[in-house]
């Protein structure tokens, strides 16, 4: 060894080893005191830790400090935790000591996630501390709890299930119930979707339903941290699937009580070469919805004959082209399964007269909302000066609306909600046109 050599060795040596890099350590520990000769252990399973037996890659989640939902591909050693006297409880392939190889991972918050062999394994306990490697104790998700997002699309969350023993002095209800008896303690990353749950919520897992006690949110990783719940832990109670309103083929409970759907206002009737912006709205489960920044709402347009009428896919602006009949399609685009069809009409421009929304109706009104539209009358394409329509109004409850008109014009109030929606008609010399507006109350 040279003298430079020497020199250098003995400086890591009073130093205490190789300065630590970067790491997604959280500024809580900020304090920690580092092991001697750490780094180089560290360094040692960065460079070597991946030729041991039990080294998988893994899709990680949870372990970038700035942002919890991102993946990311690490390397990590599962290792045995449960011994052969413990199986008839825990099996060895359900629990594992969980270490990631790579240098710059020091920390793993609870709840963390990562896929591998087939499973996904969530951190129930994990040693962040006192050892120099991102360690901890992992369980593999068994089951997987299905569910709807906000727009109806199907989703999935893992969940580690184990038995449950009741402890309660309390009666248990089931027992004095012919029913299956099945209890079960459940842990699962606080995430988005897993936030929505709380005692009494109802969920399926495979063909069983259940409902959800002892629901616990209260577990900080550090104290006084309340944004710090990254685990989420409850109890099961099973239920008999109700057929009326769980959705059995899907597994989720309650999935048929979702709906979601679009109504679409335009004209019925257009003369070629003539333009109309179509609209759509939104009911979801029984209420007008619109989009927020959280959940925004847009739609997709396209015709079902580009020959008869093209439409804008964005703006929802239909041309008329030629003679025939064809369909304007709104889909919603959060959910591709979610469509609407309207029926359009479109005439030859030599010859007939026909009615035209000049400005057109909104698909709905809310409580105390007004809406201001005109019409224009057309013969041979043209539009007539002079031309006056007579309007009428039709559907809900007088009580729920009020309709001025002035010539061409109509303002259109909504005092309250009604099921029947508000049909407005338009006509001039044997030509009509019509639209739709849903009136909703407060």
């Amino acid at each position: 060894m040279s003298n430079e050599q020497q020199n250098i060795r003995n400086a890591l040596l009073l130093g205490g080893g190789l300065a630590w890099g970067p790491s997604n350590s959280p500024r809580q520990y900020g304090n920690q005191q580092k092991q001697y000769y750490g780094s180089e252990t560290a360094a040692f399973a960065d460079i070597y830790g991946k030729y041991a037996s039990d080294t998988v890659e893994a899709l990680a989640q949870g372990l970038a400090p700035e942002d919890p939902t991102a993946w990311e591909t690490v390397t990590v050693r599962l290792a045995d935790m449960v011994k052969p006297s413990a199986t008839t409880s825990r099996q060895p392939d359900d629990y594992k000591m969980l270490m990631v190889v790579e240098r710059d991972i020091t920390y793993i918050p609870p709840g963390a996630k990562f896929v591998t062999m087939g499973s996904t394994w969530l951190c129930i306990a994990p040693e962040n501390i006192s050892g120099v490697f991102a360690s901890g104790m992992v369980e593999k998700c068994n089951a997987v709890w299905k569910y709807l997002d906000y727009y109806g699309n199907l989703r999935e969350e893992p969940m580690a299930v184990t038995n449950s023993l009741i402890r309660a002095s309390s009666p248990d209800p089931q027992g004095m119930m012919l029913i299956t008896k099945g209890y079960y303690d459940v842990k699962c990353q606080n995430n988005a979707a897993t936030q929505q749950l709380n005692d009494n919520s109802r969920i399926m897992l495979g063909t069983a339903a259940y409902c959800i006690t002892g629901f616990s949110d209260a577990n900080q990783e550090f104290t006084s941290d309340e944004n710090g719940v990254r685990l989420l832990e409850f109890t099961l109670r099973y239920e008999e699937p109700n057929p009326e309103i769980d959705d059995l083929e899907n597994r989720v409970a309650g999935g048929k009580e979702f709906s979601w759907e679009i109504a679409v206002t335009g004209l019925p009737v257009m003369a070629a070469g003539q333009k109309a912006v179509f609209a759509a709205d939104s009911v979801r489960c029984g209420r007008h919805v619109t989009g927020t920044e959280t959940c925004p709402i847009t739609y997709q347009w396209s015709s079902t004959n580009p020959a008869v009428a093209t439409v804008d896919e964005s703006t929802g602006e239909v041309t008329a082209v030629g003679e025939g009949t064809c369909q304007i399609v709104c889909i919603l685009a959060e959910n591709l399964d979610i469509t609407s069809a309207y029926t359009v009409a479109v005439e030859d421009t030599v010859a007939g007269k026909a009615v035209s929304f000049l400005t057109t109706p909104p698909a709905s009104l809310n409580a105390y909302e007004s809406t201001t539209f005109a019409c224009g009358c057309f013969a041979g394409g043209q539009e007539v000066p002079g031309g006056t329509v007579t309007w009428s109004f039709s559907g809900p409850a007088v009580s729920s609306y009020q309709a001025e008109t002035m010539e061409n014009q109509a303002t259109i109030t909504c005092w309250g909600g009604d099921d029947i929606p508000l049909t407005v008609t338009a006509s001039w010399e044997g030509a009509q046109v019509t639209a739709e507006i849903r009136l909703y109350g407060m």
